[in-house]
């Protein structure tokens, strides 16, 4: 070939550097490994390197790419679908049988018709491990929601627990600080052993002095309680005692009865709920029937009387809060007594015939804490204080000039008594109680000393 023609020299130059090109494309596109490009129409696979047919002008490099619908040269491409603009991102082929009942897409090719949420531009060689990935966060999400459900029945589970430990406490302390669910029927048997000594004038010997009589008073009473809850804050109750009583006058000198007592009724409404951030009140109105023995209708100095001989009524508020770990317990009550008319009973020394009684109304306040010591155990200490008004008594004294009475008042005068209290409870059963407490008298009025057992029942027809 000539070379000194320009036009001829030119075309061997551009010959050349063609021939140039194309065997650095065919090294190049030997040696490389497949790689996954993406352009702005969508992704870009490049494709392990296949035997080049006989005739094909195109090498391993050369297997097009469509940019426009990301499909090799010759493949129809889909129609658009509607809201997916032409030229925008490819969409995932359809699943063989086409599209699925809600319109969506089928799944990629290589894909399981379960993964059709999986990205479109993941490759055939990353789909298992992509479904490795996902099972895992399922796993994942599973164990965090069973967590959470876990954390949230313990929470729930010592939230009961905390409740029934405030309940034991509080039923420790006292019936009136807490109340019986709708439907679900207590039972509470307890018996009370009391004991206190004192001594009594009888008369004034001018010769011997004093006469004083030494009393020792031993009681036993024994209590079915029963109530029952009408509203989730409101309950109904009673109580009916048997009494026995010993009386040990000197050393020579007994009595003893054997008893119904005074007969009870009562009613506990809790205007609001626990856990407000104030103390819960609890308020109760009683009545006490007088069922008992009557001291009015006995022989003083031969008989002992099991009840009050009295009708009387009863209010009064009981508060409680749980400050961790202790429970703050407290009441006030105030009862009154009816007055008993044309009693006709005669006493030694008196100044006549008792004709009339007027009680004075009594106070009662306590104040306590218990503390949960044991899952099964809990201790409960308070003290009661009592303060009662004083009692007018009247008399009828025969006139000595004719054949009329004069009435003659007396006066008991206001006494005050207060003691010690101790009882803890012991969790036989998750359904079964007891309770085991005593009380210290720390006044002349209240000397002695008493024991109590205690087991509540309870029945749930709910």
């Amino acid at each position: 070939m000539n070379l000194d023609d320009p036009v001829k020299k030119e075309y061997a130059v551009h010959r050349l550097l063609l021939l140039m090109f194309v065997l650095a494309a065919v090294v190049c596109g030997m040696t490389m490994a497949p790689f996954e490009a993406s352009g702005a129409a969508g992704p870009m696979i490049v494709r392990e390197e296949e035997p080049v047919s006989k005739g094909s002008d195109q090498g391993p490099l050369f297997i097009a790419i469509d940019v426009g619908n990301g499909l090799p040269p010759g493949t129809p491409a889909a129609e658009p679908a509607p809201g997916n603009p032409v030229g925008g991102p490819a969409l995932a082929p359809e699943a063989p049988g086409g599209t699925m009942p809600d319109g969506q897409q089928g799944a990629q090719p290589g894909i399981a018709a379960d993964d059709a949420s999986a990205p479109v531009d993941i490759p055939p060689d990353q789909v298992e491990i992509y479904r490795e990935v996902r099972n895992l966060q399922e796993i994942v999400n599973r164990l965090r929601l069973e967590a959470d459900a876990r954390d949230h029945l313990r929470a729930t589970v010592e939230d009961e627990e905390a409740r029934d430990r405030d309940a034991e406490i509080l039923e420790a302390a006292g019936r009136q600080y807490y109340l019986q669910p709708p439907w679900v029927f207590g039972l509470d048997l307890s018996v009370n052993y009391s004991y206190y000594a004192y001594d009594l004038i009888r008369y004034i010997d001018r010769e011997s002095g004093n006469n004083l009589e030494y009393h020792s008073n031993h009681t036993i009473t024994n209590n079915f309680s029963l109530s029952s809850g009408i509203r989730e804050n409101l309950s109904a109750g009673a109580t009916i005692p048997f009494v026995y009583k010993y009386d040990m006058v000197g050393t020579a000198q007994s009595r003893e009865v054997t008893s119904l007592g005074d007969i009870s009724l009562n009613l506990q409404y809790q205007p609001m709920r626990v856990g407000q951030g104030y103390p819960s009140p609890i308020f109760s109105f009683g009545y006490i029937m007088p069922t008992g023995k009557s001291p009015y209708e006995i022989n003083p100095q031969t008989e002992l009387s099991t009840g009050s001989g009295l009708t009387s009524y009863t209010g009064g508020i009981s508060l409680s809060h749980p400050f961790d770990p202790v429970n703050v317990f407290g009441s006030v009550g105030y009862e009154k007594a009816m007055t008993e008319k044309h009693i006709g009973q005669t006493r030694p020394g008196a100044p006549g015939l008792l004709d009339e009684v007027v009680p004075g109304a009594i106070i009662r306040a306590s104040l306590g804490f218990g503390y949960a010591v044991s899952y099964r155990m809990s201790l409960t200490l308070g003290l009661s204080y009592t303060y009662m008004f004083s009692t007018d008594y009247f008399w009828l004294q025969a006139r000595q000039y004719d054949d009329g009475f004069d009435k003659i008042k007396t006066s008991s005068g206001d006494a005050t008594s207060a003691s010690l209290n101790l009882s803890t409870s012991w969790r036989l059963t998750p359904g079964r109680t007891l309770i085991v407490g005593a009380g210290w008298g720390i006044t002349a009025a209240n000397p002695g000393f008493s024991i109590s057992i205690r087991l509540p029942l309870s029945y749930d027809f709910r």
